[in-house]
């Protein structure tokens, strides 16, 4: 359970040198993980994106050579 919050459990924040807060303007930051991710709407537990890659195109067989 969390206590009170009181001016004695944080002293230093009535210090005249105090220079400004950390951790109080991240609301302000423009979230950038829509530029990094690609995001998008599920609703399912788990999903993953496989990924598949071809073989290329077939050799041609001449007649009477053998497989390669």
């Amino acid at each position: 359970m969390a206590g009170i919050i009181t001016t004695g459990n944080n002293p230093k924040l009535l210090w005249p040198g105090l220079a400004g807060f950390f951790g109080t303007e991240y609301e302000q930051i423009q979230s950038m993980i829509d530029r990094v991710f690609d995001m998008r709407d599920s609703t399912k537990n788990y999903e993953e994106i496989q990924e598949l890659a071809g073989f290329g195109y077939a050799g041609v067989k001449d007649e009477s050579n053998s497989i390669s």
